[in-house]
């Protein structure tokens, strides 16, 4: 049998096509044999794997393919329209890069496969970054442009966040995510502390003391501590409203009308932007890769929807607790808290591992515990 010694480098063209599920990577190379004659007119076996981070990193796809190569060794393929053996191509998050590009081929038309080369893909085929492209906040940020999965244009920092990190007066470090001109945190409230050094009254397995507090009241779901870095606590509307003070120094809980500027600045559908808020970390995540686990912090699974966190909020589902003391929904919803009171109640916020936008709940009783998220003045 021809053993094969060169697989051409392959000539890669990005291609948008109009149906998700026929996005691809056009792909051409000529097989050679020992004596470096084209292998013609027959069928060639091809593996492509693509891998993330580093040459050695993870592989977050791989499919293969059974071309027939022409008349001068040519074989063509599209990358992302083969037989799927791991990972879903269009769940890959172009974003998350770098990636490279693995090829093996078996000239015998078998899986007998030679590996034959790895190139890093310096563009991708849904090119998030339009490099070229550069904007200067009026507060000297840098930004690109980007295009997210559903062909909406967004920004993002190209330099140093205005937003560092922010630590709460229990030493707690939050990273921050810079959305619309604003800083917010991009993890759940854990403090026990007000700003001002007071602790924040923990009820614990009291189901009543919970239900009665109206002075401010925090729990960590299923009253299990581990969850506090998982997931942050969940507090009640007394413990937001409190003249002490919630949130770091600087920092506030936000508005109802914060949270609609917040969603108001996402393009694309209104049904479709919570995806975008939410961690990509989900049991069967379609982007594959770490994004695809089982470990908490994590949201259920769901064939439709999924995060694909395109603005570095990274909402994660940290459930309640509703007003009689019970804990529901972690790993399905996320509920944050607002600081917005209508006809005694307050608004909340939510997002939903079934669903793609960002929910609005008028009504909320005040001693319903909620995440919260924080920003800053």
């Amino acid at each position: 049998m021809k053993q094969l010694t060169l697989f051409l480098t392959a000539i890669l063209m990005g291609t948008l096509l109009p149906a998700q599920s026929q996005q691809g990577i056009s792909n051409q190379a000529i097989i050679r044999d020992s004596e470096d004659l084209p292998i013609i007119d027959a069928p060639i076996g091809i593996r492509i794997s693509i891998i993330q981070g580093a040459i050695d990193g993870e592989v977050v796809y791989i499919e293969t393919h059974a071309p027939v190569s022409n008349e001068n060794g040519l074989i063509t393929f599209e990358i992302g329209a083969g037989e799927a053996i791991t990972g879903k191509f269009y769940g890959i998050n172009w974003m998350y890069g770098p990636y490279f590009l693995k090829t093996e081929a078996d000239p015998g038309g078998g899986d007998d496969y030679t590996i034959s080369g790895i190139t890093q893909l310096l563009s991708v085929p849904y090119a998030y970054h339009a490099s070229s492209l550069t904007l200067s906040s009026t507060n000297g940020a840098k930004y690109g442009v980007g295009v997210d999965n559903d062909g909406n244009l967004f920004t993002y920092m190209v330099e140093e966040s205005p937003c560092p990190p922010v630590t709460d007066v229990d030493g707690n470090t939050y990273e921050t995510a810079w959305i619309n001109e604003q800083c917010w945190m991009a993890e759940n409230l854990k403090t026990t502390k007000y700003s001002d050094g007071t602790a924040i009254a923990y009820p614990g397995t009291s189901n009543t003391s919970w239900e009665n507090n109206t002075t401010g009241a925090y729990a960590w779901y299923n009253n299990d501590i581990s969850n506090k870095d998982l997931y942050g606590a969940l507090y009640n509307w007394y413990a937001v409203n409190n003249a002490k003070g919630l949130c770091p120094e600087g920092w506030r809980v936000p508005s109802n009308e914060d949270w609609d500027a917040l969603e108001n600045f996402i393009p694309g559908l209104d049904h479709l932007k919570g995806n975008k808020l939410k961690s990509c970390r989900q049991v069967n995540s379609l982007l594959g890769g770490d994004c695809d686990t089982e470990l908490h912090p994590r949201w259920n699974a769901h064939g439709t929807h999924y995060g694909t966190d395109e603005y570095g909020f990274s909402g994660l589902p940290g459930g309640r607790r509703i007003t009689n003391g019970a804990f529901q929904q972690i790993g399905g919803y996320g509920w944050w808290q607002t600081s917005t009171e209508t006809s005694g109640s307050i608004y909340g916020k939510w997002l939903f591992n079934g669903a793609g936008g960002l929910g609005q709940q008028p009504q909320v009783p005040k001693n319903l515990g909620m995440s919260v998220r924080c920003i800053k003045d």
